[in-house]
């Protein structure tokens, strides 16, 4: 339950707070009481926990497409074709801010900056799926020039003499 929307167990929101789980589940469980409910998750040792980006293909037809690549990629190898995956990444320079542990009172956790600014860095490359091989172009930009770089690298890579 604590992996579904609360919406769907008909809660406001987007995220679970005690209060929506003692309405929506916890009558089968006989408990009517915040403290209770927690006392119960922290029992199970279930914490309330900060979350971490994550996005997920959006494409309908994903678990197809999925399969698609798998019968395709197995498919290469014994034809002996190379089989590229592509991606690209970006970094900053500087840390984010997110939770930390500290003392209790007012001191508060600190995120070192440095002097320079909020640079962001890219990265664009290709991993040949069977040999783990990475062919990649870098740079605080990268376009249809930096792309144009990167598939031209790997297919002088790959190609095979005539």
């Amino acid at each position: 339950m604590l992996h579904q929307p609360p919406k769907e167990y008909g809660q406001t929101g987007t995220r679970w707070k005690l209060h929506s789980l003692l309405k929506a589940s916890c009558q089968w469980l006989c408990l009517h009481s915040l403290p209770g409910l927690w006392q119960l998750l922290k029992r199970l040792k279930v914490v309330w926990k900060r979350a971490r980006a994550y996005v997920h293909s959006p494409a309908p037809a994903y678990i197809e497409k999925l399969a698609w690549v798998r019968f395709n990629f197995l498919q290469a190898e014994l034809e002996g074709v190379v089989f590229l995956f592509e991606d690209e990444f970006t970094f900053y320079r500087q840390p984010s801010l997110a939770c930390a542990y500290e003392a209790v009172g007012q001191a508060q956790p600190l995120a070192h900056l440095g002097w320079r600014s909020h640079l962001a860095w890219r990265i664009a490359a290709g991993m040949n799926g069977y040999t783990g091989q990475v062919t990649y172009v870098q740079g605080s930009h990268i376009g249809i020039r930096q792309l144009l770089q990167l598939y031209q690298q790997m297919v002088l890579l790959y190609s095979k003499p005539e």
